[in-house]
């Protein structure tokens, strides 16, 4: 008999019932499907740096399940602004930027990914299906595990990841990696959508604080 494989589950934290259901099936499946789900601050409770905590996870594990939903909506927007081609965003739904960090990290430590991204959200950097890994599209529901499709897919991976083994020619991780040198390596593309919803949230924020102080305290 073999060891069970452990799986890095990356999923930012649910503010929803729907959400939190989603994560807790997909664990229990992993688990029934013979891998070790690891999960930050569900299996493990690192300290410390996020960073250095998330690599020491993952580079225990054999393979990585990036499950991306919407964090951020934005119900119009312009996408290339001041440029000779400017489009227009209307009701558009981002995911956390570290679902794309970590999938760039699982990238580089060379371990199997799948991607399980909510239906509707925006395709950016490397939640597009160009690379070598395969993304399932799903609606984060307490229904989503009554699909076939998805859980033929998980349970095909699984059998995949138990089997692999890492590819040594992918650039390597290290545990002193700062953020900065981590960014370093990600997409061009995908470190324009950190900083366009980062400087959103920003902007957001700031004007809310605006509109507050406008307002006579009590």
């Amino acid at each position: 008999m073999t060891d069970k494989k452990s799986v890095f589950v990356s999923m930012g934290r649910p503010f929803t019932a729907d959400q939190t259901a989603f994560r807790d099936d997909l664990i229990n499946f992993l688990s029934q499907n013979g891998m070790t789900p690891r999960a930050i601050n569900v299996t493990d409770y690192p300290t410390g740096s996020p960073l250095k905590g998330i690599f020491d996870v993952m580079r225990q594990c054999s393979g990585a399940i990036i499950v991306a939903f919407e964090r951020s909506f934005y119900p119009q927007g312009v996408d290339r602004r001041h440029s000779n081609t400017p489009s227009t965003l209307a009701d558009t739904r981002y995911t956390t930027p570290w679902s794309q960090i970590e999938a760039t990290m699982a990238f580089t430590l060379g371990i199997p990914i799948l991607i399980i991204s909510e239906t509707g959200l925006r395709e950016e950097g490397l939640l597009e299906e160009k690379f070598d890994w395969y993304i399932e599209r799903a609606d984060l529901t307490p229904d989503a595990f009554k699909s076939k499709a998805l859980t033929g897919r998980l349970a095909a991976w699984c059998r995949s990841v138990s089997t692999s083994t890492p590819d040594p020619n992918k650039p390597r991780l290290n545990s002193q990696m700062t953020l900065k040198e981590l960014f370093l390596m990600l997409p061009l593309k995908t470190l324009w959508q950190i900083l366009l919803i980062g400087s959103s949230i920003f902007l957001a924020g700031a004007s809310i604080g605006k509109i507050a102080a406008s307002f006579p305290g009590p």
